[in-house]
């Protein structure tokens, strides 16, 4: 969903939607593998799908809502941070909790959904694992336990959320040089983040050493956390909108060119084709130059512009959150009715089905729910 109705940016919400389907074939071949079924998981690029699309889905988190602060406070001269979070709170949290209530209270009751080897834990830590979605941190829970089946996925929106804590604030707070601001912050993430990876390379040797126990746990906390550290992510979309609002010709008429276009989608494809595994920092400035053609400019060479994925942008956040029910739903339908998952027509109509359940519970979620809240959030839009 676009942050302001009076800027529309052409294509990215069909590019948000690709962001979402790569992220369901990830999750299908993941969960054919969890029940024991013939999978392409494996594969190095369906297995990077999920890592790649939230990335994605980062960069055009960052981009859109920095640029919508940028511009607010060009025409108003402040950010107005309470209808900020008004609009964000909106947006984000009615299906958020919705989804958390499912999560932990309602599908545990079901023995339809029991997955192998999650549900059975969901009773070890329950109390602090609720307590860390309540307050939106699913990503720390992600890092300190198993994952919370069906809803695992959430870790995403507090990345998101614990980011919009500080961004507009000190966005606000910075009259002159918010360019150089900007990529020092930059610098400043990348640079603990790999102080911090090389202290958890020497504290992996101590706790071969010494055997400790705290040691153990928390290195143990502090790799899966960082495994999941995607504010560099967010911060690259932050300068892409930088460049863009204001009109940073030096690299825009690079960016823009047909022989950068080009160069960018044929490496950012080759990357994600074959899996490699770059730094997910990689795959943050291909995608920032993209978004930025697709966003900004005329002779942009991929287009996604298109009532279809406009729709299917529109209802992402639904897609992204229900799909991971969607799946399981249709993966155990066919087991029960001994279809044949692993054969051609198995495999189309697992895919097939996956995709329609999910883009219709996301469509009866958007309005009959979400709705509700957007509309009351345009009462809070400023420009």
């Amino acid at each position: 969903m676009r942050e302001n109705e009076n800027i529309y940016f052409p294509n990215l919400m069909g590019l948000r939607f690709l962001a979402s389907l790569i992220i369901i074939i990830h999750h299908i071949e993941q969960s054919k593998k969890m029940f024991g079924l013939d999978n392409l998981f494996e594969n190095p690029m369906i297995g990077g799908f999920g890592g790649t699309g939230v990335t994605l889905f980062f960069v055009l988190s960052g981009f859109l809502v920095t640029y919508f602060l940028l511009k607010e406070k060009a025409k108003y001269g402040e950010i107005d941070i309470r209808s900020f979070y008004k609009r964000r709170i909106l947006r984000i949290w009615p299906l958020y909790f919705l989804i958390v209530i499912f999560g932990f209270f309602i599908i545990p009751q079901i023995d339809y959904f029991n997955l192998p080897n999650y549900n059975s834990m969901m009773k070890d830590n329950f109390i602090l694992k609720l307590l860390l979605f309540l307050f939106i941190m699913p990503n720390f829970a992600l890092s300190l336990f198993p994952p919370v089946p069906y809803i695992a996925v959430a870790w995403v929106i507090g990345v998101e959320e614990q980011f919009y804590l500080f961004w507009p604030n000190l966005i606000k707070r910075v009259e002159k040089h918010i360019g150089i601001f900007i990529i020092i912050i930059f610098c400043m993430i990348l640079l603990s983040h790999g102080i911090l990876v090389d202290l958890l390379i020497q504290g992996n040797k101590i706790i071969h050493i010494f055997h400790n126990d705290f040691l153990v746990n928390l290195v143990g906390f502090l790799n899966n956390f960082f495994m999941f550290f995607r504010i560099d992510s967010l911060i690259v979309g932050a300068i892409g909108a930088f460049i863009l609002i204001n009109n940073k010709m030096e690299f825009l008429d690079l960016f823009f060119s047909r022989t950068m276009q080009v160069f960018v989608l044929c490496i950012t494809l080759i990357m994600i084709t074959k899996g490699l595994l770059f730094s997910h920092l990689m795959y943050s400035i291909m995608f920032i130059i993209i978004i930025l053609n697709m966003a900004a400019n005329k002779e942009n060479i991929f287009k996604l512009e298109n009532r279809v994925f406009n729709y299917l942008g529109k209802i992402s956040y639904g897609i992204y959150l229900f799909h991971p029910f969607m799946v399981i739903i249709v993966l155990k339908t066919m087991m029960y009715f001994d279809l044949e998952i692993e054969s051609l027509h198995g495999y189309i109509l697992l895919y097939f089905l996956s995709v329609i359940l999910t883009v219709g519970i996301a469509t009866l979620s958007f309005y009959l729910y979400e709705k509700r809240f957007l509309d009351y959030k345009m009462h809070y839009k400023r420009i």
